[in-house]
């Protein structure tokens, strides 16, 4: 039973390191190797090839965020406000929105019955003309 819980948990370590591996950045390598060698190491030696490539990954990651030289990765807006792209489509999609609900001339449509604003044509309506004080 012991054996059995062993290989099952040295499986769990490789395939753990193989996704690991196939996960991380092209340019990112633990020690300096290169990344199919590491693929090898994991693959080949049980055990001791997975458990090295997650300690020493785990001190490359310190490491280089100790002194500031983390990989760059590319950078993506976290939220739709900085993307510009999503800006501009957002803008795009109000444009038409827009269109598609101005009056076209000629049309005799009531305005809506739900505003007091604009009349049949969609103008702003004119403010009431203002009384002169005494």
């Amino acid at each position: 039973m012991g054996r059995i819980i062993l290989l099952v948990l040295a499986i769990a370590v490789t395939i753990y390191a193989i996704f690991d591996w196939i996960a991380r950045s092209r340019t990112w390598t633990p020690g300096r190797v290169n990344r199919w060698v590491w693929l090898a190491i994991i693959v080949l030696i049980p055990v001791i090839g997975p458990l090295s490539w997650m300690i020493t990954g785990w001190v490359t990651t310190a490491e280089q965020a100790m002194y500031g030289e983390a990989p760059q990765e590319e950078s993506r807006p976290s939220r739709p406000d900085d993307d510009p792209d999503a800006i501009s489509d957002l803008a795009d999609r109000i444009a038409r929105r827009q269109k598609r609900s101005r009056p076209r001339p000629g049309d005799t449509r009531p305005s809506d019955p739900h505003t007091d604003e604009g009349d049949s044509n969609g103008e702003d309506p004119q403010p009431p003309p203002s009384t002169p004080s005494v």
